[in-house]
């Protein structure tokens, strides 16, 4: 049972992994995991199947799942409001809602913008001068 944890557990993380470097569609996770059931099933009831068989079909739907969450993830209504900008300037008004975080070579500020951008709340890297 413990090698059915483990393998769940690496093939989620390769899911993960995987969809970070890749762009795969919802369909395609799902694909996955229709796949992985199929096989987990047929295999399941024969007695004659080996674990192997039955631990790949977990690898699959873990991975499945993986590259699913991230795919959620990934899709976020906040960011997707960002994503037309792209490469581009855009001039963005919020209010900074904690007072600036000074560490050695620059200081971290959070911005929460106004209405219009969402009420977002974005993490901004400035230098230390001038002074905001």
């Amino acid at each position: 049972m413990r090698n059915f944890a483990i393998t769940a557990l690496f093939g989620f993380f390769s899911g993960v992994a995987f969809r970070s470097f890749f762009a795969l569609n919802v369909e395609f996770a799902v694909l996955l995991l229709f796949v992985a059931l199929t096989l987990g099933a047929v295999f399941w009831f024969r007695k004659e199947s080996g674990v192997l068989i039955i631990q790949i079909a977990f690898f699959i739907a873990a991975f499945g799942l993986g590259a699913l969450r991230y795919d959620i993830q990934d899709a976020r209504e906040d960011v997707a409001a960002f994503m037309p900008n792209v490469g581009r300037k855009i001039e963005i008004s919020g209010t900074v809602i904690k007072d600036p975080q000074k560490l050695e070579k620059f200081s971290r500020v959070i911005l929460k913008t106004d209405p219009p951008a969402g009420g977002v709340k974005i993490l901004l890297t400035l230098p230390h001068y001038p002074e905001i």
